[in-house]
């Protein structure tokens, strides 16, 4: 007989922010953690789909075992990882998206969310 699966949530706390996230059956992704570097570009990995979940009212990632439940910030991250920015354009487009934000506060919380993201197998170096 299969084991049940259980959903729980863990909070990601990036620059005094939280992400929450939703991991069905207790499955975790984790490769090896790297520095983010500004002419790096990232894709989404293909094992998930990042879409906007009505039923959720977010944008999530889906994978067979699970689902993560994105935060604005997060999606708005997730959504330039298509392979075709750099993560310096990645944030000089969300400092322009949020007209007054300071471009030193938005670029630690969007390396720290690629390297948590990176680290969760989220999301990998576009090669």
């Amino acid at each position: 007989m299969p084991e049940p699966y259980f959903w729980f949530w863990q909070y990601l706390i990036l620059q005094s922010k939280y992400y929450k996230v939703t991991v069905y059956g207790g499955v975790q992704l984790m490769t090896s953690q790297q520095q983010v570097g500004m002419q790096d570009s990232y894709i989404i990995n293909p094992i998930f789909i990042f879409r906007w979940e009505e039923s959720q009212d977010a944008h999530v990632l889906l994978y067979p075992e699970g689902v993560v439940k994105l935060n604005d910030t997060g999606a708005i991250i997730l959504e330039h990882c298509t392979g075709e920015h750099t993560v310096e354009q990645m944030i000089n487009k969300i400092t322009k998206k949020y007209n007054g934000s300071e471009r030193d506060q938005v670029a630690k919380g969007v390396i720290n969310f690629l390297e948590v993201s990176n680290g969760k197998g989220w999301i990998k170096l576009n090669s």
